[in-house]
């Protein structure tokens, strides 16, 4: 049975279903530690906080994380600040997928072509060295 949509997100994204399955799984964390944060502050933070430094600039840069393509954070002390962000819809990801998704269609035709040339050469070849017999 296919779900609906809203059921699916549901299922990846709720807070309660998460809980629950930290309850089951990791019964003795404390479930009131569990906040959800941003695709890309998440990120950020991951790339920060196990750094080593102290301060420093963090860039995020992907197709699209919930709305943003690029953010850029300041992290000090243990913190992020966000100082810039740049929409999905405006993505550097997205485009280079599109071009490389185009060229890629290019190429599969160029390989089909060539392909069929080959294919064309080796029966003229062969017939060649057939008759010669």
């Amino acid at each position: 049975m296919i779900q609906p949509p809203a059921e699916l997100y549901r299922q990846v994204f709720a807070k309660d279903v998460l809980l629950d399955q930290i309850r089951r799984d990791l019964r003795d964390f404390p479930v009131e530690k569990v906040h959800s944060v941003g695709h890309h502050l998440a990120h950020a933070a991951s790339a920060a906080f196990t750094s080593g430094w102290d301060e420093c600039l963090v860039v995020v840069n992907d197709a699209m994380g919930e709305i943003q393509s690029l953010t850029v954070y300041r992290a000090k002390s243990g913190k992020l600040a966000k100082l810039a962000e740049i929409s999905a819809s405006d993505s550097i990801g997205i485009l280079y997928s599109l071009v490389t998704l185009h060229l890629d269609s290019i190429s599969t035709l160029m390989n089909t072509r060539l392909w069929v040339s080959l294919r064309m050469a080796i029966r003229v070849v062969t017939g060649h060295f057939l008759n010669l017999r």
